[in-house]
């Protein structure tokens, strides 16, 4: 995975982890925080009675990650918690920003009849795109729902997941996955196709 340097993602759906769990356990401690898609979980990891480092794992039910910088008894870590919770928002924020970068590449490459690009990036990061049938421009954001496309007709907004950005790195069919998205939510005619 790509590191992005002190970089934030753009998207609105990307929030910081909230940790929950006892951070005070002086021989054992684990602590976990939901992101959109994956839960992140931080165990200390001991020697004796001394804690010596904090296990990262990232991932759902169908993966998993370790995270850290450091070999912890054996496994990937940090050695103070502060250090863990970094790594893991790290983590989360990189997985945001390569769904970003992967979905602003598919839909820069297009241009309007008169050779004008279609999306262009506002002051914030943010994804606008010129959606003509539409009535104007929209804003375009990733988001690590697993399923969790929609359009959101009131704020001019398209959410996409990773796995629609994968489908239309091939496919090319973005603007069909908006407007399918927006017939669902009403904003377009159901019959209208083209």
């Amino acid at each position: 995975m790509t590191t992005h340097e002190d970089s934030q993602p753009a998207s609105p759906h990307y929030q910081p982890l909230i940790w929950t769990g006892d951070e005070t356990g002086e021989e054992h401690l684990e602590i976990e925080a939901h992101g959109d898609d994956w839960t992140y979980t931080i165990r200390s990891v001991t020697d004796g009675d001394e804690i010596i480092g904090y296990e990262i794992r990232g991932g759902d039910m169908e993966e998993s990650d370790t995270i850290g910088s450091l070999n912890i008894d054996g496994e990937r870590g940090e050695r103070t918690l502060q250090d863990a919770k970094a790594a893991a928002q790290a983590n989360y924020a990189d997985r945001y920003l390569e769904a970003e970068d992967c979905l602003f590449r598919i839909v820069s490459g297009y241009e309007d009849d008169e050779g004008r690009p279609l999306a262009r990036r506002g002051a914030q990061g943010r994804l606008f795109c010129r959606v003509e049938k539409l009535g104007g421009e929209i804003e375009i954001a990733a988001t690590l729902v697993d399923d969790g496309d929609f359009f959101d007709a009131t704020a001019q907004h398209w959410a996409v997941c990773p796995r629609s950005i994968n489908h239309y790195s091939y496919s090319g069919d973005w603007l069909e996955g908006i407007y399918d998205d927006a017939r669902r939510a009403g904003v377009l005619d159901p019959d209208d196709s083209q």
